[in-house]
């Protein structure tokens, strides 16, 4: 079911939280200072990537959703237009016809 998830989410869940979990793990369980503060670097960068990732997904004008207007929508109108064609065309008879096999 996992993989499923990860499918239909891409993956955008374990993201953040499987590396902020495993720093928050670290940081619970470090020996020194040294480690300690290493771990809590490790989650402010962590955390930081996160709130630049909500921010642009809440951003109308970021560089994903422009890109997602001007690449991701036109190729999936395109392709939805090809399989509708290719669906309707033998209702009409706008079929392909062999070379050689034309009526005169």
């Amino acid at each position: 079911m996992k993989w499923l998830t990860d499918l239909l989410l891409g993956g955008v869940i374990e993201k953040f939280t499987g590396p902020l979990l495993a720093a928050y793990q670290a940081k619970l369980s470090a020996e020194t200072d040294h480690q300690r503060l290493a771990a809590e670097e490790a989650i402010k960068g962590i955390e930081a990537a996160r709130d630049i990732a909500v921010a642009e997904a809440a951003d109308r004008w970021s560089a994903t959703s422009v890109g997602r207007w001007l690449i991701v929508v036109p190729f999936g109108l395109w392709w939805a237009a090809i399989y509708i064609v290719q669906m309707l065309n033998p209702w009409f008879g706008h079929h392909h016809r062999p070379h050689g096999d034309y009526e005169l």
